[in-house]
């Protein structure tokens, strides 16, 4: 009993050392129970005010006699805040539909192969003689034939077609992106054909098209500099947050390498921005007008350029921090690192809920508390004299520090593990430092004829070079490291470093106890996992449109057998390769049906298919033994023969958007894909 008596002494010390913590955990807290557990709004709301008022008569009553109770009170406050400012900011708004729609673009449109991509922002709703006020999200897609490459961030459009509720394909283990667009406040999404729309003469502006519509600017002034499509998108990401020109083998590669989180903004990137401003600015903190003016001026430059990048949750944590430690600065206060990292995340929060779900905000925030709370104490195992090799140190320090806190994330959302982070990051970090200071030069020197030229030079080939060192690095043997964790996994490999990071800072015998308990609960889940990939027989036939896709797996040998070539569409390999991930399965084999293979667990011949005592039969030919009934029927049709409507012996699997009867009738496009498991 004292053990748990001295945790809880420990932890109240802590949030007294760091006041603003225990705030930040109650919500977030908060916001976790109403995401996943959806309790009723109404009732927590009522609740909130009335432990509110509680709170304020204690105070007022008891100020220092219940300090205990006061700080309990004070969480359970602002976890029943968390549930009701996230229920409330995830109300989804009116769906309109059956009229004409005023939609704003959001977005420069994207090129795709088939379509231009971008979001739009519906304003307002006709329908007969009514007029409805809008306010709605929607991803948007035009024909290739259209105009769309016209439209401008604000541009004003009309059109009558209503949009569709956003779905996934019903795939496993993929990646869910109508709770990512959700999060977002998107919820529908639509395809405008070249004469289902047109465009008009109004334009609207706000602080955000604005920003897009600058950004775009500057993006031209790189297009316009000949520095290679590669080495544009390369730039246009570092420098201005702009990632949609890098393409999946650029991505490839620097995820590959460890070196992917400079293509996001972050405390990187605005402590670069910061530290030029600083330069440049310094001398007004000289005097005392003259530093509140410095302090006004970094605000304004940091949220601008958070704005210009795109408000992605890392670029605010860090222009939040940076606010907060400038405003500090100027008031004579010495910020609590700690507390400001709280702060700011609690702001976020405040501001949108749904931060606390992307994966930018949780790798920002772990990753700052790594380097904050593990590097000093990293830097400290070895003294170094020299000033050159201390950098160095520092530089390795600071990503073992980085790598360690993001790790419970990183295995989970990733599944890999980059061998050689810590070689990219001492080749990177000071890379990224010259190449977000000439493409700073680049903007504001464009145009100045051979100076332009020179820096445009430089920069093609720092990107250049940078990038074949990348590649190289991501040729070395073993230079990922596949960890296909669970979300159990994830959660426990979590708690034992917080259990960890605990010990360091307080010495109880007891926290280790604990951290050593969750690492054997890791390992445990790990050989549960394992044991079970070897019993697992399992077919899956994905809902591909474009490429009938099936997945044979025995143990971990898996087969793959698809209508056309595997890479003939990216997302058919990026469909099976996630199955294949997260099953931690062997190097699959691909195949086409049609032809003819066989070995101890697999036979393939004509459109047959025999797999571990079943058969499956790819459309209605029987090109193989007629006295064969297969177990398993897919069809490229809606009609099902009379036969099999009624015959429960076998499976019948079709590709067409059909809302069948029978339970043993199965429609991909409908029902997502059909799996099936046996011994």
């Amino acid at each position: 009993m004292s053990g748990y008596i001295l945790q809880a002494i420990t932890l109240e010390k802590l949030f007294l050392k760091i006041p603003i913590l225990r705030i930040a955990v109650s919500y977030g807290t908060g916001v976790l129970a109403a995401a996943y557990i959806k309790p009723e709004n109404s009732l927590f709301f009522l609740s909130a005010g009335i432990l509110f008022l509680v709170l304020i008569l204690l105070n007022i009553r008891y100020r220092f006699s219940f300090e205990g109770i006061f700080g309990a009170l004070t969480s359970i406050l602002f976890f029943l805040l968390g549930i009701a400012f996230f229920n409330q900011h995830n109300q989804p708004p009116a769906l309109f539909e059956n009229g004409q729609f005023s939609a704003v673009v959001l977005e420069k449109p994207e090129e795709k192969p088939n379509s231009y991509k971008t979001v739009l922002k519906l304003n307002s709703f006709i329908k007969g003689d009514s007029i409805f006020q809008a306010n709605e999200k929607i991803l948007a897609y035009f024909g290739k034939n259209s105009h769309a490459e016209d439209l401008v961030p604000g541009s004003v459009i009309l059109f009558k077609e209503d949009p569709r509720i956003v779905t996934n394909n019903g795939n496993p283990y993929e990646f869910d992106y109508p709770k990512y667009l959700n999060r977002q406040k998107i919820y529908r999404q639509l395809y405008l054909a070249d004469e289902k729309w047109k465009p008009t003469n109004i334009t609207v502006n706000s602080p955000v098209i604005m920003a897009e519509k600058l950004r775009e600017k500057l993006l031209t002034i790189y297009r316009q500099q000949n520095l290679g499509k590669n080495e544009t998108a390369i730039l246009s990401a570092l420098t201005l947050g702009y990632k949609r020109g890098l393409d999946p083998e650029t991505k490839r590669v620097f995820s590959s390498a460890g070196a992917m989180h400079v293509l996001a903004v972050s405390g990187l990137h605005v402590g670069i921005i910061f530290g030029m401003f600083v330069l440049i600015f310094g001398f007004l903190k000289k005097t005392k007008k003259g530093s509140i003016l410095f302090v006004v001026f970094s605000i304004i430059m940091l949220w601008s350029y958070a704005l210009l990048t795109g408000l992605s949750p890392s670029v605010l944590r860090a222009a939040t921090m940076f606010s907060l430690v400038s405003i500090a600065t100027s008031l004579n206060r010495r910020a609590n690192i700690y507390n400001t990292l709280a702060t700011s995340a609690f702001i976020l929060l405040l501001l949108n809920p749904n931060n606390l779900f992307e994966v930018g905000f949780q790798l920002s925030y772990s990753a700052v508390f790594g380097i904050v709370f593990l590097q000093p104490k990293l830097e400290k195992l070895w003294k170094v004299k020299n000033r050159i090799i201390h950098y160095f140190w520092v530089l390795m320090t600071v990503s073992i520090a980085a790598q360690i806190a993001t790790f419970p994330f990183t295995s989970y959302y990733f599944n890999q593990f980059p061998t050689y982070f810590l070689l990219t990051n001492v080749v990177i970090i000071p890379a990224v430092f010259v190449l977000i200071i000439l493409g700073v030069l680049l903007l504001l020197l464009s145009g100045v004829p051979y100076l332009s030229t020179g820096l445009a030079f430089v920069i093609k080939e720092v990107i250049g070079n940078l990038f074949a060192l990348l590649q190289w690095i991501e040729n070395l043997p073993h230079s990922v490291f596949k960890i296909p964790f669970s979300v159990s996994q994830s959660i426990s490999l979590l708690l034992a470093f917080l259990f960890c990071f605990a010990f360091i800072e307080f010495r109880r015998a007891r926290q280790l106890k604990y951290a050593f308990l969750l690492f054997s609960v890791v390992m445990l889940l790990s050989a549960s996992q394992k044991f079970w990939q070897y019993q697992q027989k399992e077919l899956i036939i994905f809902n591909n449109r474009d490429n009938l896709t099936l997945q044979l797996i025995k143990g971990r040998q898996n087969y793959i057998i698809t209508q056309f070539p595997i890479d003939s569409s990216a997302y058919t390999r990026q469909m099976t390769q996630n199955v294949t991930t997260q099953k931690n399965l062997h190097q699959s084999v691909f195949l086409e049906y049609g032809t003819l293979f066989e070995d101890k667990h697999l036979l393939l011949k004509n459109n047959f298919i025999c797999f571990e005592d079943k058969i499956i039969q790819i459309g209605l030919t029987k090109n193989g033994p007629q006295e064969l009934t297969p177990d398993i029927l897919v069809l490229n049709s809606y009609f099902i023969p009379e036969e099999y409507q009624i015959d429960a012996e076998t499976s019948v699997i079709t590709t067409r958007n059909i809302h069948p009867q029978n339970t043993f009738i199965h429609s991909l496009p409908a029902m997502g894909a059909f799996r099936i498991q046996w011994q």
